[in-house]
């Protein structure tokens, strides 16, 4: 893991972290007007290494230490927003590959949720997109994505509980969030 540059106060929004090889990183924590409860999870390259293309590999062998530090990042946020009941983690694809499937970057990601998110979360993933509700919000939760979207049909069957594979991830990497 590498070290982490926490907001000047205990509640703000963006972190920033290092590698090794001096790409420096950006996770920052969205939040939602139509749904304050909800945060959105974007990180990325801050510095301008890879200027000539926004979205180029920026892959040095670091992805693994990347990723656990990311996954200390959003356990640091939740801990200090506890509030929260639902984030989003968007996955931009690949050159070539289709926003009508689940990208290489969504799969990467899919690894890590269970170590963010315990059994009292669920997981939904659309394509690109992992929202991942407390339980204890899911109702909560599908009524406000039915006021804001206008729909009365009920969702809630489509989240899976990540506690199968996150077991398997437990044992592998030892989270227990």
């Amino acid at each position: 893991m590498y070290s982490i540059e926490a907001p000047a106060i205990k509640t703000g929004n963006i972190y920033y972290f290092t590698t090794t090889s001096g790409i420096r990183y950006e996770v920052r924590f969205g939040r939602k007007k139509d749904q304050p409860l909800c945060a959105t999870i974007v990180f990325g390259v801050v510095n301008n290494v890879y200027s000539d293309e926004e979205y180029q590999l920026t892959n040095r062998g670091e992805v693994w230490q990347v990723m656990d530090t990311i996954v200390h990042v959003v356990d640091t946020f939740k801990k200090e927003h506890a509030g929260i009941c639902s984030y989003e983690i968007y996955a931009l694809e690949k050159d070539g590959e289709s926003e009508e499937e689940t990208g290489s970057r969504m799969h990467l990601y899919l690894r890590f949720i269970p170590r963010l998110f315990n059994e009292a979360w669920l997981t939904q993933i659309e394509n690109n997109k992992a929202i991942v509700i407390k339980k204890e919000f899911l109702n909560f939760y599908n009524k406000q994505c039915r006021e804001i979207s206008g729909s009365s049909a009920d969702s809630s069957g489509q989240y899976k509980s990540p506690v199968g594979f996150a077991g398997h991830l437990r044992n592998l990497f030892g989270s227990n969030n």
